[in-house]
């Protein structure tokens, strides 16, 4: 547990001064003044002593989070400073306010809570480590890395560390963030590990094209610490899953197949030419033949692939580990026949769409104990690099002799962009399976990783009705899911199902939710029987507020009104050489058109959250241009356009509340980058050294989002040094980080300055020569040829005074957020986006329909919790969601945790910038399954737990008793409706499905939409359509190719 005060509390706030990016917004002119910062804190710090009392215990809840009393202790230092006239008064208390807030907000989120409770299963997973890394390594220790990681600050801990490993100072936030989170015993085995690695040259880059540093050695073993811990995890989960089925626990013991699970497993194993397991034969052996029949009547004859449809909390999972034990025991039937030549072991690859569901289905695996067989989990945490593949390949004796013994089995489960990435780099072919489960196999579509490894799968494989029983001509494919695609209209749904079973080659097979359950209550399970029932579906619709309206038609009226700004600041532009003129005028032209249609989308009066969508699709190549050509000041125009769209759709999502705080913190950053930046270009002009400074602040305004797996897990630092002792007071290094340091040396491994350099070069050599890409000298300061349009000037006429001001000037009139006050318009504007406590009606319509929701669920439920999900379209709206349960009175009994998806930045190994807080990162897989955990646990007090998600939670993730399910917007697809709802699951009563839907927004259309293409998928799979048990098979794996590519060229 980090002490308080310390590294941990820092990262868990977002850093220990909020008010450091305030100073920029007079320095550029956006305020004109601001209170003295140092009595400004102390009242925000006073106003904040409800929560700044130690909790009983690390997992108690927290207390109202007092915003109100935030603000008014803001609004009485801004009423103090006479240098801030009255108008602006009201912006100038947002912008504090929402900084402020956003500082202690963190410091009670979830992931804030993940920090005190030290990443437990983390440390459990590195405790169960330690002992083999330990045993390796301990002759270059004698104990005192442990006293030395134990007996310093975590500050010097970080400092050290970076100084060994070769990581550059930009890199201390992240390093702090590793130590404050693993704790000494997670980083000792950390070491351990990797000074084994690079002792054993185990240092190559995933993408085998390399070697790592020290620094991303040590990152990747950590990843492998975070993979142990989500792994456990899910064993765990799986363990609780089989002891409440009523399954005796014991080696390979999983629950019993239900009979609907034994016909999918029967009939697949018939059209494979598969035994039959022993489960799917009577006792004794009476009737086998009978039951054989039986399947084989099933089949039908097919012997090409399957697309199994099954509802959710169906048990799809234990069919195809089923169907895995099946090959298992034919390839040691193989191997035990005389003269048999030595058949290489199974094969068998399970792609997910998610991390989670990663560690989730191996822990399955690992439970049903297949003899002889390796199962592996790789993610981003856990990459799946060549090495491990090789590996793979030696095991099941693909590849060299396995040590003389009989090949044994593998079992890989992974996400698919992992195996795509092999697949590509030449390090993995599809032929060397013997099966591919793809699961949620509706995402086969497009350019959608899973479509991309099923295109592998045609370019290198016969026709799945060609082959024989033996394998070694490509993998059989198995793709389960209940929702296989979805359409508005019957004959595109047609389409969409022959393309999708072309691409697989497979025959489709539909369980019958209602069977499925009647069959297991049948069998005597009755709380099976419970989760397959389709919840209560209720739909509640409320009214759109008039002050919501009004707030998104300003702020889109601004945004189109700074487009066309912008597109004067480009006509002005001076540019030089073919490319850069020819792109320049491409890019004009691509605005003038994005704002007609976003104008002509506004007359149309279509709803206020896509009328900037045509806008926002030109901001990606703007951005790419302004990075081309080094254009700072266009890269942050755009940024603050995109932060208008997010913001308009914001308030059709959740009020103005959400969007007036949102768009407040998010202007203090970018006007807080413009002044760093125009402070760097003065100090160029003159100071030595200048221009380094200005490149620095350039970079990170055009940085672009990396998704290079090696550099989100570890290619940095600045190699490694020699650590033999510190400097003067600085305890001496232990023993065996200077055996570590030296080790690298030795091995000649590259520093971060190497790798950064031919990564450079690589993209350089891609992209070719810019001759357009040429510094324009203007006032003698080398400044760029950049536009001239400033976001702090935008900022100050969206915010302060300007004809386009979202806080006007003024009494409040129809358009108010209340009953009249006497108050001006923007004061009250204001105060509601930081109400707390016991709030009134007047709040946003559907966050006052969830209070009212969630008084149906005071005390006790299914083991003396109540268990919800509220899905919301956004991360922002997670945010914002949660942080509002946190200050309202009336939702006192509730436990609200956030879940979103991994993001750009989850499972990056850089810093982070201040600016960069919590709306703007996703979660890493290890982070997601801590979150899942607090949230499934039903020790403690009786209360109602909720879990706030964007589709992240949407598919795959098993939640027992989730009493209900409540969709925040409207489901945009009918995939989307059937999934979220399919979480909401009670093995004794009916779970509750609520779908809120706010009129006169795009949420009822979609609702409607959903529900149509719902409709369509049921009659489809029921053989209406087309489709059902028999459908679906029948054509050439070349003619399922090519249809595919025509369906996915209309698409686009």
């Amino acid at each position: 547990m980090a002490p308080a005060g310390s590294a941990a509390e820092a990262e868990s706030t977002g850093g220990p001064d909020w008010t450091a990016g305030l100073a920029a917004l007079t320095a550029c002119g956006v305020l004109p003044a601001l209170p003295p910062l140092e009595p400004l804190r102390r009242a925000v710090s006073a106003a904040m002593e409800p929560l700044t009392a130690p909790a009983a215990t690390p997992t108690a809840t927290a207390a109202l989070f007092p915003a109100a009393a935030l603000l008014a202790a803001v609004e009485r230092c801004v009423a103090d400073t006479a240098a801030i006239p009255g108008p602006a008064r009201p912006a100038t208390c947002l912008l504090i306010a929402a900084a402020a807030q956003e500082q202690h907000v963190r410091a009670h989120s979830t992931r804030a809570r993940l920090l005190r409770t030290d990443w437990s299963a983390a440390a459990g997973a590195a405790g169960s480590a330690a002992a083999a890394a330990g045993g390796a390594a301990a002759a270059a220790d004698d104990g005192s890395l442990r006293r030395f990681l134990t007996s310093q600050p975590l500050e010097v801990v970080a400092l050290r560390l970076a100084a060994v490993l070769g990581e550059p100072d930009s890199q201390l936030p992240c390093l702090l963030n590793r130590v404050t989170r693993f704790g000494p015993e997670g980083i000792e085995t950390a070491l351990r590990r990797t000074l084994m690695a690079v002792r054993s040259d185990d240092v190559q880059r995933s993408a085998g094209d390399g070697r790592r540093s020290l620094g991303g050695v040590f990152f990747k073993e950590l990843g492998r610490l975070k993979a142990g811990a989500r792994l456990q995890q899910a064993e765990a989960q799986v363990e609780a899953e089989v002891a409440g089925e009523g399954w005796a626990r014991g080696e390979g013991a999983l629950p019993p197949l239900r009979p609907y699970q034994a016909d999918v497993v029967g009939l697949v194993l018939s059209s494979w030419g598969l035994p039959l397991t022993p489960q799917l034969l009577p006792p004794g052996g009476a009737g086998a033949t009978a039951a054989r029949d039986r399947y084989s009547r099933l089949c039908d004859g097919w012997r090409g692939n399957w697309l199994v449809c099954a509802p959710t909390g169906s048990g799809k999972t234990r069919v195809f580990v089923e169907v895995t034990r099946a090959l298992v025991e034919s390839r040691a039937q193989q191997a035990a026949r005389p003269r048999a030549g030595a058949a290489p072991g199974a094969l068998v690859v399970v792609l997910v769409p998610t991390v989670v569901l990663t560690a989730q289905h191996a822990a399955y695996y690992r439970r049903a104990a297949l003899p002889r067989t390796q199962v592996g989990d790789f993610s981003s945490d856990n990459p799946l690099s060549r090495e491990v593949w090789s590996r793979v390949l030696q095991d099941t004796g693909r590849r060299g002799a396995p040590g003389g013994a009989a090949p044994g089995h593998w079992v890989v489960v992974a996400t698919a962009a992992s195996f795509l990435n092999l697949l590509q780099q030449g390090h993995a072919a599809t032929r060397q399976l013997d099966l591919l489960v793809l699961d949620e196999a509706h995402h086969c579509h497009d350019d959608h990783p899973y479509a991309r490894v099923l295109g592998h799968l045609h370019l290198h494989a016969p026709s799945a009705r060609d082959r024989g029983d033996g394998g070694g001509d490509g993998p059989r494919v198995l793709g389960v899911t209940a929702s296989p695609a979805s359409e508005l209209s019957m004959a595109a749904l047609r389409v969409r199902m022959s393309a999708l079973l072309g691409l697989l080659g497979a025959r489709l097979h539909r369980v019958e939710a209602e069977a499925a359950a009647a069959e297991a209550e049948a069998g005597g399970s009755a709380a099976a029987a419970g989760m397959l029932c389709e919840p209560a579906q209720e739909e509640v619709r409320v009214a759109q507020r008039a002050a919501d309206r009004a707030m998104g038609q300003v702020l889109q009226e601004f945004a189109l009104k700074a487009a066309a700004d912008l597109g004067l600041g480009l006509q002005r532009l001076r540019q030089s050489g073919h490319h850069a003129t020819f792109e320049l005028r491409q890019l004009q032209q691509d605005l003038v058109s994005a704002v007609a249609a976003s104008s002509g989308a506004a007359a149309r009066d279509k709803a206020l959250a896509i009328r900037l969508d045509t806008l926002g699709q030109w901001l990606a190549p703007a951005r790419e241009f302004a990075a081309r050509y080094t254009c700072p000041h266009l890269a942050l125009a755009c940024r603050l356009l995109d932060l208008l769209r997010k913001c308009t759709e914001l308030v059709e999502e959740a009020g103005y509340e959400a969007a007036l705080t949102y768009l407040a913190r998010k202007t203090v950053a970018l006007v807080q980058e413009e002044a760093q930046l125009l402070e760097a270009a003065r100090a160029a002009q003159g100071a030595a050294g200048g221009s380094t400074a200005y490149a620095a602040a350039v970079a990170r305004i055009l940085r672009p989002a990396s998704s290079d797996e090696d550099e989100a897990d570890g290619s940095g630092g600045g190699g490694a040094v020699d650590g033999g002792g510190g400097g003067p007071g600085e305890p001496p290094l232990p023993p065996l980080l200077q055996e570590l340091s030296a080790a690298a040396r030795r091995l000649g491994l590259p520093s971060a300055h190497q790798l950064a350099a031919a990564a450079a070069e690589l993209r350089a050599a891609s992209t070719g020569p810019q001759p357009g890409n040429r510094q324009v000298a203007r006032g003698g300061g080398g400044l760029c040829n950049d536009v001239a349009l400033r976001v702090s000037a935008l900022t100050r006429e969206l915010l302060v005074e300007g004809d386009g001001c979202v806080l006007p000037a003024g009494d409040a009139g129809p358009a108010g957020p209340g009953p009249a006050s006497g108050l001006p318009l923007a004061v009250q504007l204001v105060r509601s986006c930081f109400a707390s406590g016991a709030l009134q009606a007047t709040t946003h319509p559907k966050y006052w329909a969830l209070v009212e929701f969630l008084q149906r669920y005071r005390g006790g439920g299914e083991g003396g919790c109540y268990h919800g999900i509220v899905f919301v379209k956004t991360r922002q709206a997670v945010y914002h969601l949660a942080d509002m349960i946190r200050r309202t009175a009336q939702l006192e009994h509730v436990e609200v945790y956030e879940l979103v998806g991994h993001g750009s930045a989850a499972g990056r190994r850089t810093a982070l910038d201040q600016q960069q807080d919590r709306h703007g990162r996703g979660m890493s897989g290890s982070e997601q399954q801590q979150v899942l955990r607090l949230f499934k646990d039903n020790s403690g007090r009786p209360r109602c737990k909720v879990l706030v998600s964007t589709s992240a939670a949407e598919e795959g993730l098993d939640v027992p008793s989730c009493s209900w399910v409540l969709r925040y917007n409207a489901a945009a697809t009918g995939i989307q409706l059937l999934q979220s709802r399919g979480r909401a699951r009670l093995p004794t009563s009916a779970a509750v499905f609520v779908s809120l839907l706010q009129e006169h927004t795009a949420d009822v259309r979609l609702h409607t939409k959903a529900r149509a293409e719902e409709r369509n998928m049921r009659e489809y799979c029921s053989g209406g359509g087309g489709g059902g048990a028999a459908g679906g098979g029948g054509v050439d794996r070349g003619g399922s190719w090519r249809l595919w590519q025509q369906d996915k060229k209309q698409r686009l």
